[in-house]
């Protein structure tokens, strides 16, 4: 008798396993078309347990999708916590998607398959996020004990305050004493490798205690901080509110000038010229102070580039690696920050390429890199190159595959204005509070664009295209879950247009009631059906 193959049982299996911070998985065949009937696993393990969240980065995506069908047929199913939902379609380079390990789980399980259609596949690129866990509190009815303390003394030059650490790990309160290990120590330098207390409003209620009396809560992993010892005293005393507590810091004990007038811009005079840079190459390379090693506190050091050729008005940035620590609120206002020509600031993480504008009449052009006394990161190494012929008057030989740039709002109301030298750009919408749900989009231009809708447009994240040439109103609404919204514009003939910006505040299909708590820890907010 003979027996039949069904397509199902023909099936291709495949498998990939990840268990390092990065990491990148693939379609069979990839870049050429997977095969039919494929059932691929793709499973992120866990690499270290402050890491909850992972950033997915598309390279490639190319899945068939079939009208109607819901991706139902070809598709790739994403988990995200106890969630999970398909994705399918063509997805443009470099979108991002963030997804967080189940509470009950150290791995993630994307699961692919195909029917018996064919295309090229994905390449996405994975990246756990360190110091992404949020510490929730729980209560349980157990039986009612009295609060626990506990004490330690530091007196080293190097020491670790730890929390828990297998001895006070039930402590409600925790005071650390930390004793002037020499006569000539008198700055105390923290480094933050993990900090994560629950956030209250003021830090009221758990917290970490300065001596200067300033209170820390939050996720602060990452972070430096200098404290100086009170003149005529050889102690100082670090103290810790709640059980539920989880911190790292790395404790420091350095040589410096004991006298308080001094000591209190003594770290912001040694390194304020100590990290200027000048450029005049054709292409340069631009680190922050103490690359590849954290940047240190109170630097501001200024980059002054010069132009090698009357024809550029433009500066391609390959951002190797950008890391300028945690900011929370997400604006670039405080904490660490690079200003572009154009008072641009940067502080977010940046992977990718930008392309940078000034004027014909600006030289030199100046950068500046500027941190705080709070806040530390791996810092910046990006390759600048100089693009000739984009001055007014030049002619252009910018290829399309080359220019892309990258353009943030965080406000109420904004508008980006990307160059008709870029053949895509990602737009970034940062909502401005909890309320807003909803954005307002317009196309603006002086002249009537008359080029086609084809090739240039704005897609928004529900994949819609917003055609550049029609003067027109768009509404965009944020992903639930997510406070900011990507959107992609592709750029073939050149249009010189603005993209107005305005969020709608209270614009969400839901009043606040029950306790929510955002990704980045801003806001806290209730949500009740109406």
């Amino acid at each position: 008798m003979k027996s039949e193959t069904t397509p199902e049982a023909s099936t291709r299996g495949c498998k990939q396993l990840i268990t390092t911070q990065y990491g990148t998985f693939y379609t069979p065949n990839y870049p050429d078309k997977y095969p039919r009937y494929s059932r691929c696993q793709y499973i992120v393990e866990k690499y270290s347990p402050d890491a909850c969240e992972v950033k997915l980065t598309v390279h490639a995506f190319e899945v068939t999708r079939m009208t109607f069908t819901n991706c139902s047929e070809d598709y790739l199913e994403i988990q995200d916590g106890d969630k999970r939902y398909r994705i399918c379609g063509d997805l443009p380079h470099g979108t991002k998607k963030f997804v967080s390990f189940p509470t009950d789980s150290n791995q993630l399980i994307f699961n692919f398959r195909s029917t018996f259609h064919q295309k090229k596949g994905f390449e996405i690129r994975v990246k756990q996020l360190p110091f992404s866990c949020r510490r929730g509190v729980t209560t349980t009815l157990a039986t009612t004990r009295a609060p626990a303390n506990c004490s330690r003394t530091l007196s080293g030059r190097q020491d670790d305050l730890r929390f828990p650490d297998g001895v006070d790990s039930t402590a409600d309160r925790c005071t650390y004493t930390i004793r002037r290990s020499e006569s000539r120590a008198c700055l105390l330098q923290l480094d933050f490798s993990t900090f994560d207390v629950t956030e209250s409003a003021d830090c009221a209620q758990q917290y970490l205690m300065l001596p200067d009396g300033q209170k820390l809560c939050g996720v602060l992993g990452g972070n430096r901080k200098f404290i100086q010892f009170p003149p005529n005293e050889d102690e100082m005393v670090i103290t810790s509110s709640g059980s539920n507590n989880s911190f790292n810091i790395h404790v420091s004990q350095l040589p410096g000038p004991c006298d308080v007038t001094s000591t209190s811009n003594f770290t912001e005079r040694m390194h304020q010229h100590q990290c200027d840079q000048m450029f005049q190459s054709p292409s340069f390379v631009i680190t922050s102070p103490g690359y590849p090693n954290y940047f240190g506190p109170n630097f501001r050091c200024t980059y002054t580039i010069f132009r090698p050729d009357p024809s550029i008005c433009s500066l391609e940035l390959d951002f190797e690696e950008f890391n300028l620590g945690k900011h929370n609120p997400a604006s670039c206002d405080h904490g660490a920050y690079l200003e572009l020509s154009g008072k641009n600031r940067l502080c977010h993480d940046i992977e990718g390429k930008m392309i940078v504008h000034a004027s014909e009449f600006q030289d030199p052009i100046i950068f500046e890199f500027v941190s705080d006394s709070l806040t530390s990161g791996k810092g910046f190494r990006i390759e600048v190159k100089h693009v000739p012929n984009t001055c007014p008057g030049y002619g252009s030989h910018l290829p399309k595959t080359l220019p892309r740039c990258y353009q943030e709002v965080s406000f109420y109301s904004g508008y980006f204005s990307p160059s008709p030298m870029v053949a895509s750009c990602e737009l970034l919408v940062r909502r401005a509070d909890p309320s807003v749900c909803m954005v307002r989009l317009q196309v603006t231009a002086r002249n009537f664009l008359s080029v086609p809708c084809s090739y240039n447009y704005i897609e928004l994240p529900d994949g819609i295209r917003m055609c550049i040439s029609v003067t027109e109103r768009r509404l965009a609404e944020f992903e639930e879950g997510y406070n900011f919204m990507i959107l992609n514009y592709v750029n073939w003939h050149n249009p010189e247009f603005n993209l107005l910006v305005e969020q709608m505040p209270n614009s969400c299909r839901m009043q606040r009631s029950d306790l929510y708590t955002s990704m980045n820890r801003k806001w806290s907010w209730k949500i009740m059906p109406r």
